[in-house]
Formats: C-alpha cells, sequence, structure tokens
C-alpha cells in the first residue's frame, strides 16, 4: 500500500510540478484521449477543475468495481449464509460509496460556485505579483 501511494503521490507531484516553459506547441489529436491534452491549455485553476473532476471519475469507477466484485461474490456464495451476509455487505458498502462520492461533488461543487461563481472547470487561483 505504502509502494502504490508513493508512486501515486510522486506522479501527481511531477505533475503539478511541470510547467509549461518545456512544453512544445502542438495540438491536441483527435479522439478519446483528447481530454488529457486539454489540461495543459488552461490556466492553473482550469488544471486543478479537472483534476478534481478526474479524482471524482476515479472514486466512482472503484466504488463501481467494488459493486460488482459484491455482486459476483453473492452470485457465486452457494447460498451459504455467511458468504451471502459478506457480499451483501460489500454491495451495501460500493452503493454507500457510490452516494457519498456523488453526495461530495456536489456539494463541493455548490461550494465553488457559492464563493467562485463557476464550476470546477472555472476556478481562480489568487496569484501573488
Amino acid at each position: 500500500m505504502r509502494k502504490i501511494a508513493g508512486f501515486i503521490g510522486g506522479s501527481l507531484s511531477s505533475f503539478l510540478a511541470t510547467t509549461p516553459v518545456f512544453a512544445q506547441v502542438a495540438t491536441c489529436p483527435a479522439g478519446p484521449f483528447n481530454a488529457i491534452c486539454v489540461i495543459t491549455k488552461g490556466t492553473f485553476g482550469d488544471t486543478v477543475g479537472r483534476i478534481i473532476n478526474f479524482a471524482f471519475f476515479i472514486a466512482i469507477l472503484i466504488a463501481l468495481v467494488y459493486l460488482i466484485y459484491g455482486g459476483v461474490k453473492w452470485m457465486i456464495s452457494g447460498g451459504d449464509k455467511s458468504a451471502v451476509e459478506e457480499a451483501r455487505n460489500h454491495v451495501i458498502s460500493a452503493l454507500l460509496g457510490l452516494v457519498i462520492v456523488f453526495l461530495s461533488y456536489f456539494i463541493l461543487n455548490f461550494l465553488v460556485k457559492f464563493f467562485t461563481g463557476t464550476g470546477f472547470e472555472g476556478i481562480t487561483v489568487p496569484t501573488i505579483r
């Protein structure tokens, strides 16, 4: 678990530490990976908003995989009462996780809109001049 957290932290810090000084001027390719290219075109606030959206997307994917895992465990439990109860707990936990992720997204988006006037895509970060 520490290795995964270290890898994610290192990757995220190297992503955030890069500056557009070394970036080449190129056009974004058409296709499903166009959103990755668009991250470098916006302001810092837009990038933060996209990272927040990406984090929520990953959280939803993890909860859905956990839900599917619980459903498969339920199907293969074979009527064993303890296995069915464990699988049911997995499904309930996944659904509760999805509800928490969606509610936190809407609450956070509401607060960002309330204080900045725009959603996640238009976050403006104050700078010192």
